[in-house]
This record gives structure tokens, C-alpha cells and sequence, in this order.
């Protein structure tokens, strides 16, 4: 049982959960599907997202991984209705690299319009351009505090929101890393945890 403090609230001190399942959104942690593992107070959590589009001539893998560190967990017995009875304050820090290459397809551009071509030898009145590649490369890191509303310290639903002082650096094809800005940015996650 949990001690109650003053105006009916508890504080939780226990970490029943080792593993959650879900889904996150943000530059700094990455989006995808997430998969968390506690550790006492902290948290772990790696997350995925790949895309294949255009009959596999543009694909997307994104990939992150994040922690947080509960500082304060509290339960409020009293409440109910649309408000979750426990929440979280967490300090929470991440990195994500997320890598697009493209492929354009080919094309066959006339050479002379009015050229008739011959049957024997093909189209020799065109040329075949060779398909171009792009690559776009994007690493974020960042550093902040959230909260979390839910089924934290027991099995069931949880609800993330963080903001995290975020760095991005962008690199495209053979260029060299720069530094693109830095901004305050949000991450959401929601998640299962048991």
C-alpha cells in the first residue's frame, strides 16, 4: 500500500511494468513503432519506422532510441472521468537517423523528332538516360522533460508528451553533415505497458 499524502494523493515508489508496446511521434526520439523496457525508474525505448513506395524505387527507414527518467510519479485516488488518475514528470533525452534514397525511373528521350527509327537496329533516334539516385540523410538529438498520463507504475494505457531542445543535422547524397537548426520540438507516444 501506498503512503497518501496530505490532500489524498499517493506517491508511487513501485515499477510494476518491464515492456510496453506502441507508437511515438517526434524528430528527437524518432516515429514508428516503439517498443519500451523499464528499469526501475528509467525507461528505455527503441523505435522503428521503414517505407518502401513506387515499386520499390523510393524507400524510408527511420530509426530511433530514447530514454526517460521519472522524477516524480503521483496517483490522485479521487480522480475520475476524463482525467487520469496517475501521472508522470520525466526527463527525457533521444536520438533518431532517419535515410531516404530514391531512384527516378528511366526515361527515353527523342533525339530528333522528325527521325524515322530503324527496325533492324532499335530506336536509334533515342537515347536511354540512366535512372538518377537520391539520398537524404537526417540525425536529431535532443534533451528535455515531459509528462505522462496513464497506467505508468501498472499494466494498461500511457500517454506521453515531451519537449525536448532538439538539434538537427542534415546530410544529402556524398555532402558533409550540417548542422540545420535547433528548436524546442514535441515528441507524443502512446503506448502498452504490463
Amino acid at each position: 500500500m501506498d503512503p497518501a499524502t496530505a490532500d489524498g494523493s499517493h506517491a508511487l515508489k513501485r515499477q510494476n511494468n518491464r515492456h510496453a508496446l506502441g507508437f511515438s511521434g517526434g524528430i528527437g526520439p524518432g516515429s514508428g513503432f516503439s517498443y519500451r523496457h523499464y528499469l526501475g525508474d528509467t525507461m528505455l525505448q527503441g523505435t522503428l519506422f521503414t517505407m518502401i513506395t513506387e515499386k520499390g524505387d523510393s524507400a524510408t527507414v527511420w530509426g530511433g532510441l530514447s530514454f526517460a527518467h521519472y522524477l516524480l510519479v503521483w496517483h490522485d485516488a479521487k480522480s475520475g472521468g476524463w482525467m487520469p488518475s496517475t501521472s508522470g514528470l520525466r526527463v527525457v533525452g533521444g536520438g533518431s537517423y532517419l535515410f531516404n534514397k530514391s531512384i527516378s525511373g528511366e526515361k527515353e528521350t527523342p533525339i530528333d523528332p522528325n527521325c524515322i527509327p530503324d527496325p533492324k537496329v532499335g530506336k536509334v533516334c533515342q537515347i536511354k538516360e540512366e535512372p538518377q539516385t537520391s539520398t537524404y540523410h537526417l540525425a536529431a538529438g535532443g534533451l528535455g522533460i515531459g509528462f505522462e498520463f496513464g497506467a505508468i507504475m501498472r499494466p494498461g494505457f500511457s500517454f506521453t508528451v515531451d519537449l525536448m531542445l532538439t538539434a538537427i543535422m542534415l546530410k544529402d547524397g556524398n555532402a558533409k553533415w550540417k548542422l540545420d537548426r535547433v528548436w524546442p520540438l514535441p515528441s507524443v507516444a502512446l503506448m502498452y505497458s504490463w
